[in-house]
């Protein structure tokens, strides 16, 4: 995706940790909610590595009716993965304060 870092930095990644219990979050092939699922799915309580975008940013903000919703980037180029839990005013997701 055109949001990513350039190659020679694309080592920069942080670990993100599912929080939305008891259900599982659908990776997104673009950042779109509703959006195309992949297939591959997080697990509540799973830990994985995101990569930065371009500019630095862990994340990218799309807004889908009332609600701001932060897309983040797999490091495995699965995909991305959002925070919005429908059943909640929580985020699914926490990203951990330290990058590689």
């Amino acid at each position: 995706p055109s949001e990513l870092l350039p190659p020679q930095q694309q080592e920069a990644t942080f670990e993100v940790t599912c929080v939305c219990f008891p259900k599982s979050v659908g990776v997104r092939a673009r950042p779109e909610y509703p959006g195309d699922r992949t297939g591959k799915v997080i697990a509540p309580g799973e830990t994985f590595t995101c990569r930065l975008l371009d500019g630095g940013a862990r994340y990218k903000t799309v807004f889908w009716h009332s609600h701001s919703i932060r897309f983040y980037y797999l490091a495995d180029d699965s995909g991305w993965i959002h925070d919005y839990d429908s059943d909640s005013s929580s985020r699914s997701l926490h990203p951990h304060s330290s990058s590689r």
